[in-house]
Formats: structure tokens, C-alpha cells, sequence
């Protein structure tokens, strides 16, 4: 959560000049940050388990459910607009004039209003299912 607004506070002090962000320090910042989680995920106990017997014919089942597909494909389609809004959105804030600090402070921001959302889903699926 705070890897965005690092990663803006990085650029902000590595830059110079207001013409040309320099984005040096969010490349170190990143790949100081994927050796961590390499180290971390490194370090877990994950039990082994066997597959499932008949695993593959239990997924054609699956996929012969209308109710499954049409979540599969409602997903793709919101992945798919959610992935353009992430990707692009910073370009147009950049349009806008937006300070650096204030684009990762606004992805900082969204992260935090998910945490609630993100406690309560445990409560929600199970009085909903």
C-alpha cells in the first residue's frame, strides 16, 4: 500500500528539473521491493498436497455451467476495463498538470478505502452464500 507514494516521494527527490521526471529511483525502489517479497515467499511452509482424482473431468462440468461462464466472461471484461483505468489514468493525471507525489498518494488513498472492503468480505461471503 505505501509502494506507491514511495515510489512517488523516490521521483519527486531524484528529479532535478520540473521538465523531466527522473524515474531512476522507482526502478530501484522496485526491485528493492521484488527481492523482498522474493525473500518473504521464500521463507513460507507450503505443505505439498496430491491433486484431485479426476480433476480434469470435474472441470468440464465446470465449464459446461452458463452461470460459470458468464462469470468468467464478466470478469475478463471488468479485469480488462480495470487494467486500461489503472494503466492510463496516471497518463491523463500527468495531462492534467498533477504533482508526482499527488499520483501516488491518490493510488495510496484507494488502497486504504479497499481494506474495509477487504475485512468485511469474509462476513459478506458467508451471508451471502
Amino acid at each position: 500500500m505505501a509502494g506507491p507514494s514511495l515510489s512517488a516521494l523516490a521521483i519527486q527527490m531524484a528529479t532535478y528539473s520540473d521538465e523531466k521526471p527522473n524515474y531512476a529511483a522507482s526502478l530501484y525502489l522496485y526491485a528493492s521491493l521484488c527481492i523482498l517479497t522474493i525473500f518473504s515467499i521464500c521463507s513460507l511452509n507450503v505443505e505439498k498436497r496430491e491433486p484431485a482424482k479426476n480433476m480434469w473431468k470435474r472441470s468440464l462440468i465446470l465449464l459446461k455451467d452458463i452461470d460459470f461462464l458468464f462469470f468468467a466472461m464478466l470478469m475478463l471484461i471488468l479485469g480488462g476495463t480495470w487494467g486500461f483505468q489503472l494503466n492510463f489514468k496516471n497518463v491523463y493525471m500527468e495531462e492534467l498538470g498533477t504533482p508526482t507525489y499527488l499520483i501516488g498518494l491518490l493510488d495510496t488513498f484507494s488502497a486504504l478505502c479497499g481494506l474495509p472492503a477487504l475485512f468485511a468480505a469474509k462476513w459478506l461471503t458467508s451471508k451471502i452464500a
